[in-house]
């Protein structure tokens, strides 16, 4: 029996050869992502990232590599997640669960925020500036309306 050779590139190294995948296979599946769905948006209790990884049998992770490299999961996450936050601020509004912790939950997984409005009159009572670009740096007064005086502070250097 004749064993033929594999042919050889000009570089020497073999031709036509596709590269393996490095490490070990995914335990993804698709059907993961309806248990995304199921786990995070059931009515009698708040999924969690970690519960579902547990009940994916995977590390954290893993769950966020996948979030990251499988649009597929990424999108049922995000899916899954904004029903969450929905039926959460419902609820809270809706005052059926304990109005406190349903706002820490939703600052700390969805990044709500409290709203600050911050009013503030500045006026700069004096100022170094170099208006003319010699370098002469002036001390400059003013009011809200006109400049009150200018000294020079420094001269400059040669």
């Amino acid at each position: 029996m004749v064993m033929k050779s594999r042919p050889m590139a000009k570089n020497g190294a073999l031709a036509n050869i596709k590269p393996r995948p490095v490490g070990r296979p995914t335990k993804f599946k698709p059907e993961f992502c309806d248990v995304v769905m199921e786990h995070l948006t059931n009515p009698n209790k708040l999924g969690t990232l970690r519960g579902l990884a547990a009940r994916l049998n995977i590390s954290p992770e893993t769950l966020y590599r996948w979030k990251r490299d499988i649009p597929e999961f990424s999108n049922a996450l995000q899916n899954a997640q904004a029903i969450q936050e929905e039926k959460l601020a419902q609820a809270m509004l809706l005052s059926n669960l304990n109005t406190t912790g349903c706002i820490f939950t939703l600052k700390n997984l969805y990044n709500w925020k409290d709203k600050r409005e911050v009013q503030a009159n500045v006026s700069i009572a004096d100022a170094l500036i170099d208006h003319d670009n010699t370098g002469t740096r002036k001390r400059v007064r003013w009011d809200e309306e006109d400049v009150i005086d200018a000294e020079v502070v420094s001269e400059p250097t040669e």
